[in-house]
């Protein structure tokens, strides 16, 4: 899952995922739901693939983990994972 990646990612990088999700700006209440198997947002994962350098692939390895970005863009979410399946 999600959560354990990102802790696997910090411990090699000497990080904690605390310090990593504040110097990222990010909410205290991601790490509650990666520990509870949700998944980041693109523009998240995006974030910590760049602060990793790494690539989103290796972060979240199927769009299904991905939140939907919000949802007055949820069609748009919808056609791009249809177009993806073929």
């Amino acid at each position: 899952n999600f959560w354990e990646t990102f802790t696997n990612l910090c411990s090699k990088n000497g990080e904690s995922a605390t310090a990593v999700i504040e110097s990222l700006g990010l909410s205290k209440g991601n790490a509650q739901r990666w520990k509870n198997g949700g998944g980041p947002t693109l523009a998240t994962a995006v974030k910590i693939a760049e602060h990793f350098g790494c690539k989103v692939d290796d972060l979240v390895p199927t769009a299904n983990s991905i939140i939907p970005p919000h949802p007055s863009h949820a069609s748009d979410y919808q056609r791009e994972k249809e177009v993806n399946s073929m």
